[in-house]
């Protein structure tokens, strides 16, 4: 069995994150990828206010020196994870069949600023202006619509780079 949660993210706090959320469906065009930070950035201030610096603490502490599969698409994760000497072999992106629709939103924001899709996520800036999610006044099945289009989108992109021979994950070197 698999346990599951869901986290208040980038440790902006419960109210923050919902007025972000807000400001990002009521814009103009509705939720849109490329503007995914720029709204976080406009209501709190900062686009992530983690200090992952000190996430690998608790792993070097245990005695934690490699890991074999990362499954984290975080840039800023991993970079303090090796700054740490722990050895990172193999970076797993999110599998693209457990994003929901309207996450291709994050998603698509996140790996075009930086963090690590794999083969699975490539975001061109054409790719990031059409992913889009639902805004305020919806009707579920567009939504859905639009949301499974833009996801569909960032799927292909990854399909596309993949099938131009690019690498299937990046890896750490071993030493």
């Amino acid at each position: 069995s698999r346990c599951q949660y869901r986290k208040e993210g980038r440790a902006l706090g419960e109210v923050t994150k919902y007025l972000v959320y807000n400001m990002r469906k009521r814009q103009e065009g509705g939720d849109k990828a490329e503007e995914y930070f720029n709204c976080t950035q406009h209501v709190a201030g900062v686009t992530d206010t983690r200090f992952q610096a000190l996430m690998p603490d608790p792993l070097v502490w245990l005695g934690v020196t490699k890991i074999h599969k990362l499954v984290s698409m975080s840039n800023v994760k991993y970079d303090a994870i090796t700054a740490a000497g722990i050895e990172v072999v193999e970076r797993v992106a999110i599998p693209a069949e457990l994003v929901p629709a309207d996450a291709g939103v994050e998603i698509a924001a996140k790996v075009f600023n930086g963090y690590e899709g794999g083969d699975v996520y490539k975001v061109d800036k054409s790719t990031l202006e059409k992913v889009v999610g639902r805004d305020y006044d919806y009707k579920k099945s567009d939504a859905e619509m639009v949301a499974q289009d833009g996801l569909d989108a960032l799927k292909k992109s990854g399909a596309e780079a993949a099938a131009e021979g690019e690498p299937a994950a990046k890896r750490a070197k071993s030493s």
